[in-house]
């Protein structure tokens, strides 16, 4: 559901960066300081480590956390607290460099540093671009748009969709964007942002969230799915209680809408809802949504069959007690 944007910005920061979710983490798993890791910002304001693994293999002595590198010598390498370690190979796991080699210097979106005391430019801002909403740059032509252009916390194909979907609605004329200042503006504004909600680091410059960049992007769309909307009141207690961001709740309504979305997320939702159950059963490690599919049918295979078996072993029975 829609939510207003100093609602949905403000209170998200709240909720993400406050310390009782630290401390639930802490109750559940224990301080992360105890496994020999002491991360320097707060929860969330770097992509989370998702695994539910790693504490015991931390545990087990098959994954030993070390300081950060130092210097590399011929053979071996050099941490922080001085000590060094013979390695075969070392993988890094750095991210990547934003850049346009494809693109003509006059049209590259790259973000500018303020100019020093003395006037002089300082260059680009490493990894920073300069695009409206991760997708128009205010000094180039709406003939060209970026799409994927940008780092989630959530999926990138919905939000790449629902770039494209705007993206071909301002090509084609029927959505217009703001002058260039307002533009301008608007990046400043989500620069000061997710220089709040992150830590600040080159790999956090192009960074969103799914659940509210969906919602920003449907409302240019105007697909945005509301309750006054008559179309989605078969799905008010999905929409209610589904995640935000689902890219089925923005095929609802609106330009693109698709008239078999309403039971598709009916059956997503209940999917979701019975998942954990399922997964009870069988083990989170057989589990994936192709599998899930499969099992579904199996298990009514089995059940129908069973069903049978039984019926025909009580009619044999019943002919024996005769």
């Amino acid at each position: 559901m829609m939510l207003p944007r100093f609602l949905r910005y403000n209170l998200r920061l709240l909720m993400l960066q406050g310390d009782k979710a630290e401390k639930a983490i802490i109750e559940h798993q224990g301080d992360m300081k105890s496994w020999g890791l002491d991360p320097k910002c707060k929860l969330f304001q770097m992509h989370p480590t998702v695994s539910q693994e790693i504490l015991a293999r931390i545990g087990t002595g098959t994954i030993v956390v070390r300081p950060n590198i130092r210097e590399f010598e011929e053979h071996h390498v050099v941490f922080e607290d001085g000590s060094r370690h013979e390695v075969d190979a070392v993988v890094f796991c750095t991210g990547y460099k934003v850049s346009f080699p494809h693109m003509s210097e006059e049209v590259r979106p790259y973000a500018k540093r303020d100019k020093s005391a003395s006037g002089k430019d300082l260059g680009t801002l490493e990894n920073g671009v300069e695009v409206y909403k991760m997708i128009f740059s205010p000094s180039t032509p709406i003939t060209l748009a970026h799409v994927g252009l940008f780092q989630p916390v959530g999926s990138t194909m919905p939000c790449s969709e629902m770039q494209a979907r705007w993206v071909m609605q301002v090509f084609a004329g029927e959505k217009g964007l703001p002058s260039a200042s307002e533009m301008q503006k608007h990046i400043e504004w989500q620069r000061e942002y997710n220089g709040r909600r992150y830590l600040k680091r080159p790999r956090h410059t192009i960074q969103i969230d799914q659940a509210t960049y969906m919602e920003d992007l449907s409302e240019e769309v105007g697909c945005t799915p509301s309750l006054l909307n008559w179309r989605t009141w078969p799905v008010a207690w999905e929409l209610l209680n589904a995640p935000q961001g689902w890219p089925l709740t923005y095929r609802l309504c609106g330009p693109g809408r698709w008239d078999g979305a309403a039971a598709a997320l009916k059956r997503m939702y209940r999917r979701l809802s019975e998942r954990p159950q399922q997964l009870a059963c069988v083990g989170w490690e057989e589990m994936d949504f192709h599998e899930d599919v499969a099992y579904r049918k199996h298990m009514e295979i089995v059940g129908s069959k069973g069903g049978k078996k039984e019926k025909k072993h009580s009619a044999k029975e019943k002919k024996k007690t005769q």
